[in-house]
């Protein structure tokens, strides 16, 4: 339980540190810290590794039209207002966190992308790099040509044959890779808001 409440506390403090109205590191680490406090005490009694479903709806975190209760209680223990929350987080966020998965989408159509899932491998893609004069043209051809150098095919739907669609890796699994920089993290979460 600990590790997907801290995947979704470190996503919501990360969507924090991209805007251009960040509050101050130490604030935004105490709302982290508070989220995490608030959703151990929240989901105790509503966490079911055997049947995760269970509870899903209990524990998914809901920001359309109004702030989601947990996260507005989060941000006055940390002199965050309501509205300050809300100039800094998306307008429509929902955040579901399960066992073993932790999922969110932007916007009442957007897809939904994976912050967590302890199914798929914790390994960092390689971010584009920008073109360079010193490559020679067969390397420069591959590097763009790279799946990891589109951050679209990072967290798109994918179709499949007949309809079938399989989530890719969103660059957020990757994020939460301990080795991740900052400034990695930003990039990733900025190829998903923009």
């Amino acid at each position: 339980m600990r590790v997907e409440i801290e995947s979704a506390a470190n996503f919501l403090s990360d969507l924090l540190r991209l805007h251009s109205h960040c509050p101050q590191p130490p604030l935004v680490e105490q709302f982290r810290l508070s989220i995490i406090d608030h959703l151990l005490a929240n989901y105790t009694h509503h966490w079911f590794p055997d049947r995760p479903f269970k509870g899903s709806a209990y524990r998914c975190l809901r920001i359309n039209h109004k702030m989601d209760p947990t996260l507005a209680k989060a941000g006055r223990l940390c002199g965050l207002t309501d509205a300050a929350l809300r100039a800094l987080l998306p307008n429509e966020l929902t955040l579901w966190v399960d066992p073993n998965e932790v999922c969110y989408r932007i916007g009442e159509n957007g897809s939904i992308c994976h912050i967590f899932d302890s199914a798929l491998p914790m390994t960092l893609p390689s971010p584009p790099s920008p073109p360079s004069s010193h490559l020679s043209s067969s390397q420069s051809s591959t590097a763009s040509s790279s799946p990891s150098s589109s951050p679209s095919s990072w967290y798109q739907f994918g179709g499949g044959g007949g309809g079938d669609f399989q989530m890719r890796r969103s660059p957020l699994v990757a994020a939460e890779d301990p080795s991740a920089t900052h400034s990695q993290k930003a990039f990733y979460l900025n190829s998903l808001l923009s």
